[in-house]
């Protein structure tokens, strides 16, 4: 969530409290912009053994534990994750492909209808 590359709007709102929060995006000056290359590895979260995370806090936050519910920020491991990213480029291909052919067709106009699929709780980290 903290990687330029995702650029999530409530980055701070749920981590802002997390020690490296800063480091890890960059170190923004007061226009935002990054004063040094940002680093995500700074942020101090750490999976002690597999069933263990363990979150530095840079701050005491009492409502924390109501922030970790929030599924972004669902741990997931590096193989799952590339199960997803798999998924999820299959899936984009798939709907490029039909716009493509119903513009090919001459549609002047594209619906598309994405069902609600049921998915893992995904956090590219």
């Amino acid at each position: 969530m903290v990687d330029p590359n995702v650029a999530a709007p409530y980055a701070q709102t749920v981590l802002g409290m997390v020690e490296g929060y800063e480091e890890a995006i960059g170190l923004p000056d007061e226009e935002g912009n990054t004063t040094v290359d940002p680093d995500p590895t700074k942020l101090k979260v750490e999976a002690t053994d597999d069933k263990t995370l363990v979150v530095h806090m840079a701050k005491p936050t009492p409502y924390f534990d109501k922030l970790a519910s929030f599924v972004s920020l669902s741990p997931v491991k590096k193989d799952v994750e590339r199960q997803i990213l798999t998924v999820g480029v299959l899936i984009l291909k798939h709907i490029f492909q039909q716009v493509l052919l119903s513009l090919l067709s001459g549609s002047r106009e594209v619906t598309l209808c994405l069902r609600k699929m049921r998915t893992i709780g995904m956090q590219i980290l």
